[in-house]
Formats: structure tokens, C-alpha cells, sequence
């Protein structure tokens, strides 16, 4: 399951800033994104449109929230997403992206949706 929280970093902890409902000694993956400031946004030039305005979504939250509610449906399979919609799905990442791509996504949101029963990734 995919849960994205906000957490700060204090004396060599990080802290989560809302209730989680993490297991005691239960193990996490943890993917670490430093959300962008306003001048670097001015920099990549998202300032001066109406969507500067609001504030970016550099924690992908619709991407979040669909894989959460949909990841049983593509367990085992590549999915591209763009905001909460599915935009290409299927047992080849590369072909997943240029498929996304095709449809018009400029940076297409993409995951492996591991199945339920898959062992969990311990790497070098």
C-alpha cells in the first residue's frame, strides 16, 4: 500500500506531521521528495501562469490517491498516470512512458504496482 505524508527532519529523526497509523517496529519504504520553493518555480518558469498560482503538487498527491484505490487492478504491470487519470498500463515500463507520452502527458507519472503476495525488495 502507498500512503503519502508530510514529515519534518529534527535531531536526526523524521517526524511524521499527521497521525500515519504505522505498526511498532514494522518496516517502510520511504521515498524522500523536497518540495520545490517558490523561487525555484519562478526558475523552471511555472510562475506567472494561473496554475503558478496554486501551489505544485510536488507530492503527487491525485497520483497517490489513485494508486491506493486502484493498485489491485494492476498488480504485476507498469501504470502511467497523469493527476488521477490512467493514461497507459502494462507489462512494460519503457512502452508504458512513450505510450503516455504519445497521449500528450509531458511528464507522466509512472509506477510498478508490485503484487500483494510479492517479497519485499532487500537490494545491494
Amino acid at each position: 500500500m502507498t500512503t503519502l505524508i508530510e514529515a519534518v527532519y529534527e535531531n536526526g529523526v523524521l517526524k511524521p506531521l499527521v497521525e500515519a497509523g504505522f505498526k511498532e517496529h514494522h518496516r517502510y519504504q520511504v521515498i524522500f521528495e523536497e518540495p520545490a520553493t517558490e523561487s525555484e518555480a519562478r526558475i523552471n518558469g511555472d510562475a506567472g501562469n494561473d496554475e503558478a498560482n496554486e501551489k505544485p503538487d510536488t507530492y503527487r498527491i491525485r497520483e497517490m490517491e489513485w494508486l491506493s484505490k486502484h493498485r489491485h487492478e494492476y498488480a504485476g504491470q507498469y501504470v502511467a498516470l497523469d493527476g488521477d487519470r490512467l493514461v497507459s498500463h502494462g507489462p512494460d515500463g519503457r512502452e508504458v512512458y512513450w505510450q503516455a507520452r504519445a497521449a500528450g502527458v509531458k511528464v507522466p507519472f509512472t509506477a510498478h504496482i508490485e503484487p500483494p503476495d510479492a517479497l519485499p525488495f532487500g537490494g545491494w
